[in-house]
């Protein structure tokens, strides 16, 4: 699976981006800046155009390479078209941590909508090594983490209370990326496969993704890279390299939630400013995670 393929899976991290309307608090408009609430990084995303989605070709290879040469539903909702983002934004240079999302449930006394609906969720346990059904939580996400890993178990509802309650705190409006953003962030003025090229053993160099090391806890996980990137689950986050714009883990480690409700791409040549439809019945969420191919 490539990083500019979409997901609509329900328990994410969330990647924060600022509005253009903060940007225009910051007084000497810098590149970076450092949110004094959780400590949070940001680069400054500057506006431009892209062509967003995949190639007929670009699919066609993927399919032949991972799906026996049969087209996926998904790939029909994926058309390529030029995007033009009409203004700069901030986007946080890694996931939101553990110890960030800790300082929100603290501070707020907020419950997850996985915590509050005390439900069994079904997902892989590190101690079985199979997928299983128990209470996780971002406390208890089934595997072992510090307040360094990203924090998961997290959903779209969850990513937008943080947002709201960090531009109480900080003054100034935070909000979920669009997925335009979100790609335009990722690829960096590339168009090949990954933000660093197209080879996907590789990635190991730039993201935690199903690796070398999984393969070894998990021997049919035949979809995995061969290189080890050193972690079989999540990997603390800013471990990588970052990609052109200053970005890290945007290929891996965890899926990471967009605002935009999940539809099929425009059919018009170019889009400004997408945000995508007023409805929907599912949210986009990108990147990958250490369970995928990047």
């Amino acid at each position: 699976m490539g990083p500019f393929v979409r997901c609509v899976s329900t328990v994410i991290v969330v990647a924060v981006a600022v509005t253009c309307l903060a940007i225009a608090n910051q007084p000497d408009r810098q590149q970076t800046y450092t949110d004094k609430t959780t400590g949070m990084q940001f680069h400054r995303i500057k506006a431009g155009e892209f062509v967003m989605g995949s190639s007929r070709e670009e699919q066609d290879a993927m399919a032949k390479k991972y799906h026996g040469g049969q087209r996926q539903d998904w790939m029909d909702d994926e058309k390529a078209h030029l995007v033009r983002l009409s203004k700069d934004c901030y986007l946080g240079v890694h996931e939101v941590t553990r110890g960030q999302f800790r300082k929100f449930v603290a501070d707020s006394g907020y419950k997850t909508e996985v915590e509050a609906n005390g439900r069994l969720s079904l997902a892989l346990d590190e101690e079985s090594g199979k997928f299983e059904e128990k209470e996780f939580s971002w406390l208890k996400p089934g595997f072992a983490q510090t307040d360094d890993h990203p924090v998961v178990w997290v959903t779209w509802n969850d990513a937008v209370s943080f947002c709201k309650w960090l531009s109480a705190k900080g003054h100034r409006e935070y909000r979920l990326p669009t997925e335009a953003e979100w790609e335009f962030a990722c690829r960096a003025g590339t168009r090949t496969r990954y933000s660093f090229g197209d080879d996907e053993e590789s990635l190991a160099g730039y993201a935690n993704v199903a690796d070398g090391s999984a393969r070894e806890r998990f021997p049919d996980w035949n979809w995995a890279i061969r290189a080890k990137d050193g972690y079989v689950f999540t990997a603390p986050v800013g471990r990588y390299k970052s990609n052109g714009n200053g970005l890290k883990d945007m290929h891996g480690n965890v899926w990471e939630w967009c605002s935009d409700w999940y539809a099929t791409y425009p059919t018009t040549e170019q889009s400004i400013d997408p945000r995508g439809p007023s409805e929907g019945s599912m949210r986009v969420d990108r990147g990958g995670s250490w369970g995928d191919r990047g």
